[in-house]
């Protein structure tokens, strides 16, 4: 990932409306969850960037 992007939402996540960072951060869990469920390890590593990008444990 270029690093410009991980500074751009790093930035920007803290700045969205609570109501719509609430619905990304169920989405986020749910796909995590989701992605547990399948044999592609490429869907876990994107379900834990999400969750790190978001700062769900």
């Amino acid at each position: 990932m270029p690093n410009w992007l991980i500074k751009l939402l790093t930035w920007l996540l803290p700045l969205v409306t609570p109501e719509l960072r609430k619905r990304l951060e169920e989405f986020a869990r749910q796909f995590r969850i989701d992605a547990k469920k399948t044999e592609n390890k490429a869907d876990d590593i994107l379900a834990d960037i999400l969750c790190w990008f978001l700062a769900i444990e």
